[in-house]
């Protein structure tokens, strides 16, 4: 569903749970084709961590606690959630200390591809996810 934003004149896609499903079952499908052994899920707060949990329990494997750095262990068998790379920015320091990143949305403007992605949106549009409202975003 799309709607003018209010903040930025772009035009803001609203995200239903139904969208949210088909992206987290395209996101699973991914992670798992991989062959990758991730021990645990990390969401970036805030948009991060809804997509962690619920992924956390749909792989079978621990919801990842505190804060990350480079001098955590075993960087390669973490998966780091956050809800859409727009510029790459938030990202980048998670790829660059070796995690493999997960991402609901991507833009084509993005510096940082995730390791895995479900949806690409354009530049100009705001994604509204199902858990946020138009008045808080």
């Amino acid at each position: 569903m799309e709607t003018e934003h209010p903040k930025s004149q772009s035009v803001a896609y609203t995200m239903t749970w139904q969208d949210y499903t088909k992206c987290v079952e395209q996101l699973i499908a991914k992670i798992r084709g991989s062959n990758r052994d991730f021990r645990s899920v990390f969401g970036i707060p805030r948009g991060g961590l809804l997509l962690a949990v619920h992924l956390s329990h749909l792989l079978g494997i621990p919801y990842q606690e505190g804060n990350l750095n480079r001098h955590t262990v075993h960087h390669s068998n973490i998966l780091v959630c956050d809800d859409v790379s727009d510029t790459g920015g938030t990202l980048d320091v998670y790829r660059q200390a070796g995690y493999a990143t997960c991402t609901l949305c991507i833009k084509p403007q993005t510096k940082t591809m995730p390791t895995f992605y479900s949806k690409v949106v354009p530049n100009d549009v705001w994604v509204i996810f199902p858990w946020e409202t138009l008045e808080h975003v």
